[in-house]
C-alpha cells in the first residue's frame, strides 16, 4: 500500500549507497530504504501536489520541487491523467527552472487491484522487449536483458504464475 500509485520523480529507480555526480556534484541523496542502503522512488512521493485543472475526463496536478540536500535543483512538475475511449493516459512533464542542468527521470508505480486472492492465475501482457537487470539489492546494473523466452516474457497475454517481479521494462512496443 505504501507506494501504490506513487509517481517516481525526479528519479524512477534506486541510487546505491554513495553520492552521484551531476551538475557540479557529487550529491548525496538521503537513503529512503536503509535496509538496502539506497535512495528509492525519487523525492515527490510524500509531497502535496496541487490540483491545477479538473474535469470529468482528466485531472492535472502540479508541484514545484525546491532545491534540497541531495538534489540541489529547482524543478516544476506536472502530471495529467486523462481517461479516453482507449483507456488511461498519463503525461508527465518536468521543467528545469534553475540555473544549472539537472538529472531527471520519471516512472510510475501503477499497482493495480487484481481481485481477491492470489494473482498467480491472473493474466498479464507487457509489450516490452527488454528488462533492466538489477543486483541482489535491486540496484540497476545498467544492463538491458532481452525478455524473449524468459520468465519475464509477457509479450503475449499469459498467466503470471509464481513469478515475483520488482522489474523495470524497456523497449516498449505500441
Amino acid at each position: 500500500d505504501a507506494a501504490r500509485g506513487a509517481v517516481l520523480l525526479p528519479g524512477p529507480n534506486r541510487i546505491a549507497d554513495g553520492p552521484y555526480d551531476s551538475a557540479g556534484g557529487p550529491h548525496q541523496p538521503a537513503p529512503e530504504n536503509p535496509a538496502r542502503h539506497n535512495a528509492i522512488h525519487g523525492l515527490t512521493r510524500w509531497r502535496n501536489w496541487t490540483v491545477r485543472e479538473q474535469a470529468a475526463d482528466r485531472t492535472t496536478l502540479s508541484l514545484r520541487l525546491h532545491p534540497e540536500e541531495g538534489y540541489p535543483f529547482a524543478l516544476d512538475l506536472e502530471i495529467e491523467y486523462r481517461l479516453g475511449d482507449d483507456g488511461l493516459t498519463v503525461r508527465t512533464t518536468g521543467t528545469n527552472v534553475g540555473p544549472s542542468r539537472l538529472p531527471y527521470g520519471t516512472g510510475q508505480h501503477p499497482y493495480l487491484a487484481a481481485g481477491s486472492g492470489l494473482i498467480d492465475a491472473s493474466r498479464l501482457r507487457i509489450p516490452a522487449l527488454l528488462r533492466l537487470e538489477a543486483d541482489e539489492r535491486l540496484i540497476p546494473t545498467g544492463r538491458l536483458i532481452p525478455v524473449k523466452g524468459t520468465a519475464y516474457d509477457f509479450l503475449e497475454l499469459r498467466p503470471i504464475g509464481a513469478l515475483q517481479m520488482d522489474t523495470a521494462f524497456a523497449s516498449l512496443l505500441p
